[in-house]
């Protein structure tokens, strides 16, 4: 399996290493071994007495436990006034701080988990470097890429070591050599063509020729194209559609959060679909717009699916979500 075919880590399971224990399970833990070391309990006539303790060891460490007789009532460690709970308190919170940095310092060095300059300094060993989608101007910060863009071209990165020239290394080469390209697609309709498909994150993804200009140029240096393969480098043809839609409610005091969670919903599902090669499913845009709070969905336009091939990409020109009101009113 090539870092090509499968390139979404977000599919791998959990790292093992990670516990994000609670507060409640740390405070436990912390009762236990503190008991165990000091089992003071109340006999029948409300005195202390010092029980035996049974040793544990566990993943927590090793420690005594006193099984409290459920007839006695424990001495300590039951009211939030004594002094001794406020400073196993304060100290199990200070572990669990601890606990979430060392929790945070782990998935910081995994590729699927690492953000900001954490993934930068591991996507150096591969030999890739964040790029520039608009550069800086005296008012305006440079927009650069996003984790998720720099993580994908790391992984393609190594399809960039072949020397066959695979669908992949076409693809990480056109995504490296503007920040502008948004998304790439390459293949072969015939023996020695090849055919690069791009999509611009500028205005509704058309790519301007002159960036196509610039992919072609990066595709066709000699340490980048396999010799024998004649190269054309394309536009993505961009299918606008327009949604619009109808929300009914549940009966609540207020629309303006459920609205603004839809909002957040289309925003997330237009990131992942619109790119080469994606359809705009009923499904997908039904599930954006049921958010918690919405009774039914109706979407008015356009006609789903919209369906696109390998050489275009769906755009959202405009998007009217109308609040139908609450459900029978």
């Amino acid at each position: 399996m090539t870092a090509f075919t499968f390139n979404d880590l977000s599919r791998l399971p959990k790292p093992a290493i990670v516990k994000n224990y609670t507060f409640e399970e740390l405070w436990q833990i912390r009762k236990d071994q503190f008991m165990g070391r000091q089992p003071l309990l109340m006999d029948e006539n409300q005195q202390p007495t010092i029980l035996p303790a049974q040793y544990i060891s566990d993943d927590s460490g090793s420690y005594y436990r006193v099984e409290a007789d459920a007839n006695r009532e424990l001495y300590y460690l039951e009211l939030e006034s004594d002094p001794i709970v406020r400073i196993l308190q304060a100290d199990v919170y200070q572990e669990m701080h601890l606990h979430q940095r060392i929790d945070e310092a782990a998935l910081a060095i995994m590729p699927a988990y690492a953000v900001g300059s954490d993934l930068e300094q591991i996507a150096a060993r591969y030999g890739v470097t964040r790029l520039t989608i608009v550069e800086a101007t005296i008012t305006e910060q440079a927009i650069l890429e996003s984790d998720d863009a720099l993580r994908r071209r790391m992984i393609l990165s190594m399809e960039a070591r072949s020397t066959a020239g695979p669908e992949g290394e076409y693809v990480y080469h056109a995504l490296s050599a503007d920040g502008r390209v948004k998304d790439a697609y390459a293949h072969s309709p015939n023996p020695t063509e090849v055919v690069v498909t791009i999509l611009s994150h500028e205005g509704n993804g058309q790519a301007t020729q002159e960036l196509i200009d610039i992919v072609n140029d990066a595709l066709n240096e000699k340490t980048t194209r396999p010799m024998g393969d004649r190269l054309t480098v394309q536009s993505a043809e961009i299918i606008e559609y327009e949604l619009n839609a109808e929300l009914i409610f549940y009966r609540g005091p207020s629309h303006a959060p459920t609205l603004q969670a839809v909002d957040q919903a289309i925003s997330d599902y237009r990131k992942q679909a619109e790119r080469i090669g994606h359809s705009i499913t009923d499904s997908g845009i039904k599930s954006a717009l049921h958010q918690q709070g919405v009774y039914r969905a109706v979407v008015t336009n356009p006609d789903l699916p919209v369906v696109v091939n390998t050489q275009q990409a769906a755009f959202c020109s405009a998007i009217n979500i109308t609040d139908g009101g609450n459900i029978d009113e």
